[in-house]
C-alpha cells in the first residue's frame, strides 16, 4: 500500500488527550488498590480500585479507524495493538448514501443484504465521492445533492 491515497478517519467518540487521562487515573487507581491490599486494607478497600483501574487501562488501548483506499472499505478495531480488519471490497459493494452532517458526512457502505457505516470528521462529501468514482466509478452513489446541508439551511431563511 506504499504510495497509495487513503481517506482515514479515526472512529473514536472522545479526544485523544481523553484516552491519556484515562490510562493514568486507571494506572493510578490499580496502583493504589495494590497499595490497599499489599498494607492489609480489606477486599472492600481494594478490588474497587483495582476493577476500576484496570478497566480504565483496558479502555485506554481502544483504538478504531475506518479508510476508504483501494482496497474497499477497511475498518481497524484493536485493542493495545491486537485485533482486527475488516475490509469490504469495493467489488461487493452496492451502493454508497452520504449522509452530510455539521461536523464532517456520514456514509453507508450497502452490500446488499448489509451495510457498514461510518461517519468521516472533518471531511465533505465530495472528498467521498472523488475517492468512491476513482476506485470504483461505476458505484452508485446517493445523497450526493445534500452534500452541504448547512449552506442550504441558510439560503433557506
Amino acid at each position: 500500500m506504499g504510495g497509495e491515497e487513503k481517506l482515514v478517519s479515526c472512529a473514536l467518540p472522545f479526544p485523544r488527550w481523553m484516552k491519556w487521562a484515562g490510562l493514568l487515573i486507571g494506572l493510578f487507581l490499580f496502583s493504589d488498590g495494590l497499595r490497599r491490599l499489599l498494607t492489609g486494607g480489606g477486599a472492600a478497600e481494594f478490588m474497587s480500585r483495582v476493577f476500576i483501574g484496570s478497566a480504565c487501562v483496558y479502555t485506554a488501548g481502544y483504538n478504531k479507524t475506518i479508510a476508504l483506499s483501494g482496497a474497499g472499505f477497511e475498518r481497524q478495531t484493536r485493542f493495545w495493538g491486537r485485533g482486527r480488519t475488516e475490509v469490504i471490497p469495493w467489488s461487493d459493494m452496492e451502493e454508497v448514501i452520504l449522509l452530510p452532517a455539521a461536523g464532517g458526512t456520514g456514509a453507508i457502505f450497502s452490500t446488499g443484504d448489509r451495510g457498514r457505516r461510518a461517519f468521516f470528521q472533518g471531511v465533505s462529501g465530495d472528498e467521498i465521492i472523488t475517492v468512491v468514482k476513482k476506485h470504483s466509478p461505476g458505484l452508485k452513489i446517493s445523497g450526493e445533492e445534500r452534500s452541504h446541508p448547512l449552506k442550504n439551511r441558510r439560503e433557506e431563511n
